[in-house]
Parts: structure tokens; sequence; C-alpha cells
């Protein structure tokens, strides 16, 4: 069974950075298994405070934690970004047919399918504002999940005042998120945000016709502040969100994510979504 306690406050304050990844390897390693997929290496990597981490179907055998994220005091950040990239590892793995998806998922991978960045999908990154980007669906999916996985294991921290204060960072960053796409596009943002995208999926397909090679997804990938920069490149690194810390998501609402940096601060940690309410 695996041993949740390595996260604990007092626990992670005494890891050294190779004994955290070590950690957070083996946190992949069980929802890889739970998942039905291959697990992804963790690897951590610098990146602007801003950012929390990535996948890439580029580089589709790893998920990267940005260093900063991994160095906090608490560690619970640092795992709901390995959740959230795991997830998209998986819907990756649905869309490439390399796994089966499970029984509630499978009627929603061509939808995945139409939004995955380097599988011919439309991404709303770049040119997009903050809204869109949140609410795309492996976005939404993607957030979910991790949300959900963190919340289950309260039995392991529910003693543990950093994951109580992780959790209240992440339910205000979403009812944050929620308010603004519920300004900026009504109750059924969702919908909304879904058409945009098959709006944009068909403008890519209808440009590639005739033509041998798949539609080129670079200008639905992130800009460099929301995100690791991947101009230019066919096949593109699927971001993370992060949080707002000086700027509400509200003054984001009408702002390109080109004009936005879209890593969030966390408000205490250092990373995703709160104090970062960025991108990843």
């Amino acid at each position: 069974m695996f041993d949740y306690s390595q996260f604990e406050s007092t626990s992670w304050l005494a890891k050294s950075m190779q004994e955290r990844i070590s950690a957070l390897q083996g946190f992949e390693d069980e929802m890889a298994m739970e998942q039905g997929r291959p697990a992804r290496m963790i690897v951590a990597e610098q990146m602007p405070k801003s950012e929390m981490g990535y996948y890439s179907s580029d580089k589709p055998n790893s998920i990267y934690i940005n260093t900063l994220l991994i160095s906090e005091n608490s560690c619970y950040w640092a795992m709901e970004t390995v959740a959230h990239e795991g997830r998209h590892a998986y819907q990756d793995d649905c869309v490439t047919g390399k796994i089966t998806p499970s029984a509630a998922d499978i009627g929603t991978v061509e939808v995945w399918s139409h939004n995955m960045p380097g599988r011919g999908g439309a991404y709303l990154g770049s040119g997009f504002d903050f809204v869109d980007y949140r609410f795309q669906p492996i976005e939404i999916d993607a957030n979910d999940f991790s949300k959900r996985k963190l919340e289950s294991l309260s039995q392991h921290f529910k003693n543990d005042s950093a994951y109580l204060t992780f959790c209240k960072e992440r339910q205000d960053w979403d009812d944050l998120d929620i308010k603004a796409a519920n300004k900026r596009y009504g109750k059924n943002y969702e919908q909304v945000i879904m058409g945009i995208v098959e709006e944009k999926y068909n403008k890519l397909h209808m440009q590639s016709h005739g033509t041998i090679s798949a539609p080129r997804l670079s200008d639905f990938s992130s800009n460099p502040e929301m995100t690791r920069a991947i101009t230019g490149k066919n096949i593109a690194e699927v971001p993370r969100q992060q949080k707002l810390s000086d700027v509400s998501r509200d003054n984001l609402l009408g702002k390109s994510v080109q004009s936005n940096s879209r890593r969030e601060e966390k408000p205490v940690a250092s990373a995703p979504k709160q104090q970062k309410p960025q991108t990843r």
C-alpha cells in the first residue's frame, strides 16, 4: 500500500530535493496504476515562478514540475500538479489508443481529441483569454481530476494544517474561475467554450484539407509568459494553470492570454494556483 505519510509536512520538510522528487514519482506511479496507463518520469525543471509544470506530447514519457514548486515547505501544490499533468498523460494515451479509457471516459475521448495539442486538436492558448484556456475540455477534466484526487486524500492529511490551507486555496481558485466564466459567457460557459474549440478544430482541418501534413498547433499553444514557449513546434505542450496572485481572475476577462501571464501565484505556496493564479 502506498505510503502517504511521506507527504505530511513534518516529513516533507526533512526531505532533500531528490527525496521529494522520489516521493512525487511514487505518487505518479500509484496514479498511473489506478488509471491503467504507463507511469511517466517526474522531472524537476527550472521554470519561471509563475509556472507550475507541464506534460508534452512531444516528450510523452515525462512530467515536468517546476523546481521552485518542489522546493516549497508544503508539498500539496506539487502533488496536485503531478495529478493534473498525469491526467493530461491519461488523456493523451486515450486519444492515441495506447490504453482503453475507463467506462466513464469513453464518450469523452472524441471531445479530448478535438482539443488535444499535438494530436490534431485545437488548443486554446496563445491569443485566447484566461477563461477560454481554463474551461476548454481537457483543462476542465485535468483540473477536476486533480482536485478530486487531492480531496480524496483527506483521511491521510486531515490533521495537517498545510493540507487544510491548500484545500481552501484550491476551492477559492475554482470559485474565482467560475465567477469569471459566468461573467464572460453566462451560466452555459462550458458549452460556449466547447463551441469555440470546435470552430477552431474545424478551421484547422479545413486548412489542412488536401495536404499530407497534419494541421500545425503552434498557434494554439501557450505563449512563453503563461507556460513554456513552444512556438513553431508541431507538437504542443499541455501547460498548467497557476494561480493568480496580485491580479484577480476578473481582471483577466477580455484580455488575451498573450497579454497576461498565465501563471498565477499561489498565495503562500508558490506555484500553481492561488497565489499564483496562473496557468499550467
